[in-house]
């Protein structure tokens, strides 16, 4: 408890065009800088290049489940002279490896009926490690998508996010290093498909009921009509509470009770009173 605090800096972009351009201006950016630009083109430690096979199931994974974002990652690609397969965001996004850790954030949704003002109000700590994120807030603005607001993760993810329909999404970790089922997606996969596609929490629901993850997480939904919902997923396994008036807390561990075969690895700070909401 006696650390001393981490100055970052958080940077700000704007990613705006059709998916293609926006793509292409985000790999135009990079190229200036020929390190990050391989980080994000090269192929991860212990995972090694995607085979084609393995590439051709990321693509259909991604068009399946998330429209238009191949086409951004190819402008990202062609900006960078390379196969769209080699951006480590499919790499690392679709059957992602087993020790992402990604467990130290809460959240919390007060409703109207429990705010002094009557307005919602919806928060999170941001607890990850900020040598393992970008710290990039990014404004997207892509034709055809729901214009949002959130940090970003490996360019194309993000980690939470405000649409202009007022849909609000962020996320904690569930059941620290827990087995994952493979065959799914990151958990930021799935929030930037939900900021792009969705207006509501019923319109998100729906959306997430679909996509195949292959994480632990605790994610929570609020929008402009008065909704919302806690998601706790451990891979197919689901639990989900829907409220519109109260509070919903969110740390690292699983507190539905339809998930509690699935809720283990609990970290002391995060059921431990005065260290969580």
């Amino acid at each position: 408890m006696d650390e001393k605090p981490i100055q970052v800096m958080v940077r700000h972009d704007l990613i705006q065009g059709t998916p293609y351009t926006a793509g292409r201006a985000q790999g135009e950016a990079l190229a200036r800088s020929p390190e990050v630009a391989r980080f994000f083109t090269s192929p991860l430690k212990g995972k090694g290049e995607l085979t084609p096979a393995q590439g051709a199931e990321a693509l259909a994974f991604f068009e399946r489940h998330c429209p238009s974002l191949n086409e951004e990652i190819r402008g990202f690609a062609d900006a960078l002279n390379v196969a769209p397969e080699r951006v480590v965001y499919y790499a690392f996004s679709h059957n992602p490896p087993t020790d992402f850790l990604g467990n130290a954030c809460s959240q919390v949704v007060v409703m109207p009926s429990h705010s002094a003002d009557g307005h919602m109000r919806v928060a999170r700590n941001y607890d990850f490690n900020p040598r393992m994120t970008e710290m990039r807030l990014a404004l997207t603005r892509i034709k055809g998508q729901a214009a949002h607001l959130g940090f970003s993760e490996l360019q194309f993810g993000r980690y939470d996010g405000l649409n202009e329909h007022g849909l609000c999404v962020s996320m904690s970790g569930g059941a620290p290093l827990a087995p994952v089922e493979p065959g799914g997606c990151m958990f930021w996969s799935l929030i930037r498909t939900v900021l792009d596609r969705c207006a509501t929490v019923a319109e998100a629901l729906e959306v997430i009921e679909g996509i195949p993850l292959s994480f632990n997480l605790n994610l929570v939904l609020a929008d402009r009509v008065g909704e919302a919902a806690l998601v706790e997923m451990a891979s197919s396994h689901r639990a989900v509470k829907r409220i519109r008036e109260g509070v919903l807390v969110a740390t690292n561990h699983f507190a539905l009770p339809g998930m509690k075969p699935h809720d283990v690895n609990r970290a002391w700070n995060s059921v431990e009173p005065g260290f969580c909401i």
